[in-house]
C-alpha cells in the first residue's frame, strides 16, 4: 500500500513497539470525529475490533493499520503524524489508556 503523508513520533513508535511485543494480535488505530475529545487515535487489538464499512486506511505496516473514519477524510493539503501525550489521566477503550498515555493528532500544512 502506498503510505499517505502520515508518520508516527518517536514516543508513538516506541509505544506501539512495547504493545506489539506485549500483544500477540495485530493493531488497529480508528481516528474518528470523536465526542468529547474530538479526532483522539485510539488503539484496539484487531482480532477484538470491527472494522467500519466507511473508513480509509492512511497508514499500514506489518502489525498496525491506522484508518480514518466517516466523518474524518484524508486530506493532501495536510500531513499528518500521530503523537503520544505522557502521564494524561485517559480512561478510554484505548490500549494506550492503561498506562496513562494517549495518542494525538497533529496536522500541520503539507
Amino acid at each position: 500500500m502506498e503510505q499517505q503523508s502520515v508518520t508516527l513520533s518517536e514516543s508513538a513508535k516506541q509505544f506501539l513497539k512495547l504493545v506489539q511485543s506485549q500483544i500477540n494480535d495485530e493493531l488497529v488505530m480508528f481516528i474518528g470525529s470523536g465526542c468529547c475529545d474530538g479526532p483522539v487515535p485510539q488503539l484496539f487489538r484487531k482480532s477484538e475490533t470491527i472494522i467500519p464499512t466507511r473508513h480509509q486506511i492512511i497508514y499500514e505496516n506489518d502489525q498496525l493499520a491506522i484508518y480514518f473514519i466517516a466523518p474524518m477524510k484524508f486530506d493532501p493539503r495536510f500531513h499528518y503524524t500521530i503523537d503520544l501525550k505522557s502521564n494524561v489521566i485517559n480512561d478510554s477503550f484505548s490500549l494506550e489508556s492503561r498506562c496513562n498515555c494517549q495518542f494525538v493528532l497533529r496536522m500541520k500544512k503539507a
